[in-house]
């Protein structure tokens, strides 16, 4: 591996703390490979894609940033913070996708959970009114973080993501799945007067089922 330490890219001032954790996640990560079915990671995702190299980048604000994945189909990076958040970063900027990888690998794993189920709505802001009209829906513990959180029940699921890119971040993603065309059609008819709830049908019938989004 030492043939390769002269690829390493290391932002001057970078704290050993960084340093340590960017190798600690190569070890830890470097190789894992798989297809994510679902939300603002969908596609294939590549962790410590490019291990043993180590990319560290400054960010505008001083803090530091480390890449974390390579993605078949986003345009940006995908790093990690020094206070260990996931996320993306398009201009040096780090924007919040998940509070850590552990929380990231969480929400992926329940899109695997929902393989089959059917979008409803993707719109954008609260999902107050979705989880209430859902009916039945607990909070999943485990994805429950700062920027993203699920709500599951035996017929839907609640999902809330940020965006990817940066400009869209203030106000999350909202998904809404439901596990069978019956209990989808009775969400888009709870769902057909109020906004923006009924604002995403069109987006849901794009995507249309999870893990075989557009009918593929």
């Amino acid at each position: 591996m030492a043939m390769y330490r002269h690829l390493d890219h290391i932002a001057a001032g970078a704290p050993e703390s960084v340093i340590a954790s960017a190798r600690q996640y190569a070890s830890e990560y470097g190789g894992l490979r798989f297809r994510v079915l679902g939300g603002v990671l969908e596609g294939d995702l590549w962790l410590a894609a490019r291990r043993p190299r180590l990319s560290i980048t400054r960010a505008p604000d001083g803090t530091y940033m480390y890449l974390a994945a390579d993605h078949g189909d986003a345009q940006c990076a995908l790093v990690i913070s020094e206070s260990g958040a996931f996320g993306s970063s398009w201009t040096r900027e780090f924007g919040g996708l998940f509070d850590s990888v552990e929380h990231m690998l969480e929400c992926v794993a329940l899109w695997d959970q929902v393989e089959g189920w059917l979008y409803v709505t993707v719109f954008t802001g609260d999902p107050d009114k979705a989880v209430e009209l859902a009916d039945g829906l607990v909070a999943d513990e485990a994805s429950a973080g700062t920027t993203s959180r699920w709500w599951i029940g035996a017929d839907s699921a609640v999902v809330v993501e940020p965006y990817l890119t940066a400009a869209a971040r203030t106000t999350p993603q909202v998904t809404v799945l439901a596990r069978t065309n019956h209990e989808a059609a009775r969400l888009a008819t709870l769902f057909s007067t109020l906004p923006p709830l009924n604002t995403g049908f069109a987006a849901a019938h794009l995507r249309a089922t999870v893990g075989r989004s557009g009918g593929a």
